[in-house]
């Protein structure tokens, strides 16, 4: 008698373990391709000789039993027809639930009639997820149903056609209504659950629209205003070099200080009058006038660079002082920014071409208390390894600096919210200790932009507190055309001083008046 693909497939059987399979129909594929038969034949010659598929128990059972004449039917070749006698027939179906290993098998036209095995709780959770009940929460789309399960939507859309799903039928499968499966109590009890579920899933839903929206607004950002800026850093930053050429002086003597103070350069204001000359052209202006204060001051050994003071025109990307008050830019924000930085290490390194020794003080202020913070942190990091410049950080990034050289206390602060005689109090309170060891008091303050000196002590002598108010080379901005503030002079000025004697000499340095 001539071997037929069923007979192949019952004498190769016991050479297999059924169970290890996820359904009958992958093991027929796997044998049928270990003994080079043609799978689909040999499942078609099963399904008309049985006229059903066996599970995967009862192909143990024919095992154990040696012999699968409980499964088979006596005929003579794969396409004879079921006995006359028989309940059996021939079906085409293309879907099988197997309750004793929970598999769904789907033989759909999207994988060419090849058995495609799911387990149970995916086709119970894609159900639940497409169902429309207001008790599970909205239906998700199929693309979503699709997405957490890895399945094509192709082949999704015939298996939901092929079970019958309508998104407003319930959120349960055939199988779990039958009572044998699922009991009512229990399908209620996780209808209540699914809505839990739904709800947590739709609160992450929320959250991820939220990171996402956040993260769109980083990268708007980022690509508007952060990669300029960084752009604007690279191209404007000097930096500061390990060494710069000295003037032709004589840098032996050992005493002799000037205190440079170019306060309130407002980077980035836009003139109320006149035209706009420009950053560019104006940090151009503020060095000329650096380098004839730094001239003029020649017979000093060191250097206090006083930076900070206004320094930024306004505080952050919303255009405004630290306080919120708007301002009018003549520029962007992020070349505000690289432009102070960059002029910041111009002026640094200036001073130390005519100045044996350079300290820098940082002054935070009115207009940009946070970005003069930055610039303090900024400058904390690149001086360290600069030799001949420090960065003064004894009272870290205060309101108020003060520092001491021979008899000479001095004080800074940039004027705004305190009044000059009240800086006697402020001194005695935080540099007690400082004023018992010099003779000298000075406190240097800038915020009005025009240039004063006054005493605000009876002795004119040892123990006299002399306030020294910086001028600004900034143009006049509206505010200050309103209110008449017009009549000072744009220029810089710096402070010369001995060791023993105090103060010697100021000196002041105008700006370009075309500029």
């Amino acid at each position: 008698m001539t071997m037929t693909l069923y007979d192949i497939f019952f004498e190769h059987l016991p050479e297999y373990a059924p169970l290890e399979w996820s359904s009958t129909r992958a093991l027929v594929t796997d044998l049928a391709e270990s003994y080079e038969q043609n799978a689909d034949s040999m499942y078609a010659a099963i399904r008309r000789r049985m006229g059903r598929t066996p599970t995967l128990q009862e192909l143990q059972e024919a095992i154990e039993d040696g012999q699968p004449e409980a499964l088979s039917n006596d005929g003579d070749g794969p396409d004879a027809a079921p006995p006359t006698n028989s309940n059996l027939r021939q079906v085409d179906i293309r879907h099988h639930y197997n309750k004793a290993d929970d598999v769904y098998v789907f033989w759909l036209p999207y994988s060419k009639g090849r058995g495609m095995a799911v387990p149970g709780e995916d086709v119970r959770e894609a159900k639940r997820r497409y169902s429309r009940w207001e008790e599970s929460g909205p239906e998700e789309t199929i693309n979503n149903v699709c997405e957490a399960f890895g399945w094509p939507r192709e082949w999704f859309m015939q298996m939901k056609q092929e079970l019958g799903w309508t998104h407003d039928q319930d959120p349960f499968t055939a199988e779990e209504h039958k009572a044998h499966i699922r009991g009512e109590q229990d399908l209620l009890k996780d209808l209540s659950m699914m809505n839990r579920s739904w709800l947590e899933r739709q609160a992450k839903v929320k959250r991820w629209r939220r990171t996402e929206r956040d993260a769109e607004k980083w990268r708007a950002w980022k690509a508007g205003k952060l990669d300029h800026l960084q752009e604007f850093f690279e191209q404007h930053s000097t930096g500061l070099p390990e060494s710069v050429p000295k003037v032709d002086r004589d840098f032996s003597q050992d005493e002799g200080l000037v205190v440079i103070h170019p306060a309130d350069i407002h980077l980035g204001k836009r003139p109320f009058l006149g035209p706009d000359a420009g950053l560019d052209h104006y940090m151009q202006a503020i060095m000329g006038s650096m380098e004839r204060l730094c001239e003029r001051s020649v017979d000093s050994h060191e250097a206090v660079l006083v930076l900070g003071n206004d320094l930024f025109h306004v505080d952050g990307m919303d255009e405004s002082t630290t306080r919120g008050t708007a301002q009018s830019l003549g520029c962007e924000v992020h070349e505000m920014v690289g432009a102070a930085y960059s002029l910041s290490a111009r002026l640094i390194n200036m001073a130390r071409r005519y100045f044996s020794a350079v300290t820098v003080v940082v002054v935070r202020s009115n207009h940009d208390d946070a970005l003069s913070c930055g610039l303090y942190h900024h400058l904390d990091v690149v001086t360290q390894s600069i030799e001949g410049v420090e960065l003064h950080t004894e009272q870290g990034p205060a309101y108020r600096q003060y520092l001491t050289y021979g008899h000479n206390l001095m004080a800074f602060g940039h004027g705004h919210g305190i009044k000059a005689g009240e800086w006697v109090d402020l001194i005695m309170a935080e540099a007690r200790e400082l004023v018992s060891d010099t003779v000298f008091t000075y406190v240097f303050t800038a915020h009005f932009h025009y240039a004063a000196d006054k005493s605000i002590s009876e002795s004119d002598g040892e123990g006299a507190v002399h306030v020294f108010q910086a001028p600004s080379p900034t143009k006049v901005d509206r505010w200050h055309d309103l209110n008449g503030f017009v009549l000072a002079r744009r220029m810089l000025a710096c402070y010369t001083f001995s060791p023993e004697e105090g103060h010697l000499s100021r000196h002041f340095a105008p700006i370009e008046l075309n500029l």
